[in-house]
């Protein structure tokens, strides 16, 4: 997944990797052994955080979520179905940005 251009707002975010799970069927109290089977399908996302507006804002007492509102702030991949996959449960996940890992990890680690 390559980040869409977002100027110098690029140099004041904070990136994450994110696996985004598509929901296909929805489901109420849903038990966990039957969850996997309302997924859709799986993509990768990143989640930028322009974190001096979040800290601004958190200081003024303000909904702190503009610092994750401007334009491109998550951009994903194409979701990947399920039936294609299988679950994803584990595998390892990492960002590079410009060549510098930034976030090294395990799917069995997300929340």
């Amino acid at each position: 997944l390559e980040a869409p251009a977002v100027g110098v707002f690029l140099e004041r975010a904070v990136e994450q990797l994110e696996l985004v799970v598509a929901i296909g069927t929805s489901g109420v109290k849903v038990a966990p052994e039957r969850a996997q089977a309302l997924i859709y399908g799986y993509a990768v996302g990143l989640d930028m955080t322009r974190r001096d507006l979040q800290s601004d804002m958190r200081e003024k007492k303000r909904p702190w979520d503009i610092g994750k509102s401007f334009a491109n702030a998550a951009p994903i991949a194409p979701i990947h179905p399920a039936t294609a996959t299988g679950p994803l449960m584990h595998g390892a996940i990492t960002l590079d940005v410009n060549g510098q890992r930034r976030q090294s990890g395990d799917l069995s680690d997300m929340v």
